[in-house]
């Protein structure tokens, strides 16, 4: 996507800023209010809110721009007008921006589930998009886990019986969870986020999910249990790549500590901190996101600054150059660089 000419024309653009986007909510049957609890949210009310879409580009939910000069622009017109500028080296993913934020509430345990990789979601097309994701737990409870990958010699047909006999979970590796603890996902990676746990999604732009099981779950609007995925799931399921379960893919980092996590064909996620009254100036060569876990700030230019605390999603464009931030408080933040496609 070359140059700055698009939607809006040459004489009405805006210039380049950092921005942040005004939340996308998503009502859930496992969600919950934590996000008022832990952010402050204004959520929709008598609603179980599971997951907020706080950088989006799809159908199913677009981001528009909270405040400043190119308030109420979605993310997809900044894409249109800014090109270069906005996506810096990335490429778009089917026309879209190449990256889904999310913060999701899981009141209740998600159902155990497997999105496609690139490789499946090619050969189904249509509307199947792949899917990798990584999760960072901001909240849990006491006895939170993270359901990931199953154990070692489990195939096909043993995943087929368990199935059939609702003891899936048996053939998984539950992880305690705490806060500060991260899970990287990639596609056929067998998944279910425990009960009681909040976490930040980092994820390419796919809404692809294929249920293999929902813990014999009854939606109370319908008196049914959720459709079931077991074919599609089993054939987006990776039982021979050692990367979709090992080790290295799941860690834990400090609130008041900096690590890499995980790298994905779209995305590179760390773990940031800064301490409070830090101030300095970052370059952006390439599109930056931080992820807020905790504190507060400023970054922008003189031109605009947008202020930032714990739950918000700050987009730093490439095209920007240099931008100054300000810390009035420490801040932990997920920073989420997006890459050339590989």
């Amino acid at each position: 996507m070359g140059g700055c000419i698009g939607l809006f024309g040459v004489h009405e653009m805006a210039e380049i800023s950092a921005v942040k986007f005004e939340p996308v909510y998503k009502e859930r049957i496992w969600g919950g209010r934590s996000l008022e609890r832990l952010f402050g949210r204004n959520l929709p009310e008598n609603r179980t809110i599971g997951e907020s879409w706080d950088l989006a580009d799809l159908p199913e939910g677009e981001s528009r721009v909270a405040d400043g000069p190119l308030t109420g622009r979605t993310l997809n017109e900044l894409m249109a007008e800014f090109g270069d500028a906005l996506l810096g080296s990335a490429e778009p993913e089917a026309g879209r921006f190449p990256l889904l934020i999310k913060f999701l509430d899981a009141n209740d345990v998600l159902s155990v589930q497997v999105h496609p990789d690139y490789r499946l979601a090619q050969r189904l097309g249509g509307d199947v998009r792949a899917k990798y994701e990584a999760w960072y737990v901001i909240s849990a409870d006491k006895d939170a886990c993270v359901y990931r990958g199953f154990k070692a010699g489990v195939g096909p047909h043993d995943v087929e019986r368990a199935v059939a006999e609702q003891k899936l979970a048996e053939l998984m590796v539950r992880h305690p969870a705490k806060v500060g603890d991260w899970f990287y996902l990639p596609g056929g990676t067998v998944h279910a986020l425990g009960a009681g746990l909040v976490v930040a999604e980092v994820q390419t732009p796919s809404d692809t999910t294929f249920r293999l099981y929902d813990w014999n779950r009854v939606d109370p609007k319908t008196g049914q249990g959720r459709t079931l995925h077991v074919q599609q799931a089993l054939d987006a399921l990776n039982f021979t790549d050692p990367s979709a379960d090992a080790q290295a893919n799941v860690g834990h980092v400090a609130p008041d500590a900096e690590a890499r996590l995980a790298s994905a064909p779209t995305f590179d996620l760390a773990k940031r901190f800064k301490p409070a009254r830090a101030s300095g100036m970052i370059e952006t060569q390439t599109t930056a996101v931080w992820v807020v876990t905790g504190g507060a700030g400023r970054i922008g230019n003189d031109r605009h600054r947008v202020a930032f605390q714990a739950g918000d999603v700050v987009m730093i464009p490439a095209g920007l150059r240099r931008a100054d931030y300000e810390i009035s408080d420490g801040c932990s933040y997920l920073e989420v660089i997006l890459r050339e496609k590989r």
